[in-house]
């Protein structure tokens, strides 16, 4: 874009809240939200999530839907958008959710057997949960079916004075990347 970046990684929901009280310019990916899409300029999707579930071995839990989940108790940690099928479950009382400050804070309550299970994405959370819990990571399983695929995008706040100009920018030069297949081989590398 030839612009001058800055990469930091940073908690979800730290990154979301910095980037719409305007501390930095933009994140990165984020899966949509009706919230989401009201605060900020949203770009087209730079990556898709597979998202798994996340479960003790101890459990032997099988899923296929959603509604193989029901009676169970779900770890979200704050900042990250959930999932409708999830938050409609929770508000019919067929599942429990508690909130956690960070997903690794969710794998070791999922260790513990203090929750049942996690979703996250399958890249993100193979390493988030080896990074929590080291050998223990051993003990948690990585259930096979995918619970959902959506994608991840930039976010750039409203408020911001040349966000349009910036979304409309990056998404140029994204597309420019994914046709050149640079994008595909940063992924690729990433799972290496």
């Amino acid at each position: 874009m030839g612009q001058q970046s800055h990469v930091q990684w940073l908690p979800w929901n730290r990154g979301e809240t910095m980037v719409h009280n305007g501390h930095l310019t933009a994140t990165y990916p984020y899966a949509i939200t009706p919230e989401r899409q009201q605060q900020f300029y949203i770009s087209d999707p730079i990556i898709n999530f597979d998202n798994k579930v996340f479960a003790h071995k101890d459990l032997s839990l099988e899923f296929n839907q959603a509604s193989d989940l029901k009676g169970l108790t779900y770890c979200l940690p704050l900042g990250y958008g959930g999932f409708e099928e999830l938050r409609q479950m929770h508000e019919a009382g067929d599942i429990k959710v508690v909130t956690t400050d960070s997903i690794e804070s969710c794998f070791k309550m999922l260790l513990h057997k203090r929750v049942h299970f996690i979703v996250e994405d399958g890249r993100v959370g193979r390493i988030l949960l080896h990074k929590a819990l080291g050998t223990n990571a051993e003990q948690i399983t990585i259930l096979d079916k995918t619970f959902n695929s959506r994608p991840g995008h930039l976010l750039i706040s409203r408020n911001h004075p040349a966000a349009k100009t910036l979304r409309d920018r990056f998404n140029d030069h994204l597309k420019q990347l994914k046709q050149a297949g640079i994008i595909e081989q940063i992924i690729n590398n990433s799972e290496q």
